[in-house]
Order: C-alpha cells, then structure tokens, then sequence
C-alpha cells in the first residue's frame, strides 16, 4: 500500500479486522496499523497468539519483527 494515500490505513485496520473477525474483541483488538493479544494468563495467551499469527500467515502478511513487542502489559 503506497504512502501518503488518505484512505491507506483506514482499509489496512478494515483489512486487519477482516483476517481477525472472529478473534477482534475475543482475543485481540485492531487499532490503525497496529494489533494485541490479550489475556489473563500466559498460556493462553501464547495460544491467542498462534492463533493470530496463524490468519496473518494464511492472509500473506509479514510482520517486522524489530517492531514487535512481546510480553507486554
């Protein structure tokens, strides 16, 4: 998606929303560009979080991982 085009991130969130439907709300929240995995436990969460990266592999995304935070609260 160029820069500079108005409507590019709010069709990337659209996009981001439409790969994690069943998951936005449930186990993760969409905002902008960016997403979290969220939980009450780790367990579960490194299962909320295979779950998103598993539909970001099925949709063909790449993630740069030096712009990663994991294991935050």
């Amino acid at each position: 998606m160029p820069f500079g085009l108005c409507s590019s991130v709010p069709a990337f969130e659209r996009l981001l929303e439409t790969v994690l439907i069943d998951l936005t709300w449930r186990a993760c929240l969409v905002y902008l560009d960016d997403f979290v995995v969220f939980s009450e436990d780790l367990p579960t969460n490194l299962v909320r979080l295979k779950q998103v990266l598993e539909r970001f592999r099925a949709a063909g995304f790449k993630l740069k991982m030096k712009k990663c935070n994991w294991g935050r609260y």
